[in-house]
């Protein structure tokens, strides 16, 4: 996990006067904020930790900083600010410029050793990828050579 992207996130809530409290939450439910009197509240489930708490933070963060909150909305409107703020979670987490200098590395050659570099997991690692495909911004494709599969993400 980015310890610093994380730690950067609570700065920026503290700078901006925004709580981040961590309680305990249904299954499945990795976080929510709310708005209050003109005031931001993060709530992270207390049982996240690693990327999971990373992306969950990020991704609540993001909703505070685009007015996402979701009140009085559609549930077209709630889904689409839904993945208005994962798409900006990915982005803070993963520059597209990070992305970039993996995908040039040539010593690093499975997805497993570009997370590693990039110091989240593997699902967080694929989810970034296809972002940046959905955007045209990436390709992935597989070679075999051997007795490894190499992956290639162009550019």
């Amino acid at each position: 996990m980015n310890y610093e992207k994380l730690k950067e996130l609570f700065k920026i809530a503290e700078e901006e006067d925004i709580g981040v409290y961590f309680a305990k939450m249904s299954e499945g439910l990795k976080g929510y904020s709310t708005l209050t009197n003109g005031y931001y509240d993060i709530f992270i489930n207390s049982k996240l930790s690693g990327n999971e708490l990373l992306l969950a933070m990020a991704h609540e963060a993001s909703h505070t900083q685009g007015n996402m909150i979701f009140e009085w909305m559609s549930d077209f409107q709630k889904e689409l600010r839904e993945r208005r703020a994962e798409n900006s979670a990915l982005e803070y987490i993963v520059p597209y410029e990070d992305v970039v200098k993996v995908v040039s590395d040539t010593y690093i050659r499975c997805e497993y050793e570009a997370a590693e570099f990039l110091h989240i997991d593997v699902d967080t690692f694929l989810k970034v990828i296809q972002y940046y495909s959905s955007k045209g911004l990436a390709v992935r494709h597989c070679d075999f050579n051997k007795d490894w599969m190499q992956w290639h993400y162009d550019i």
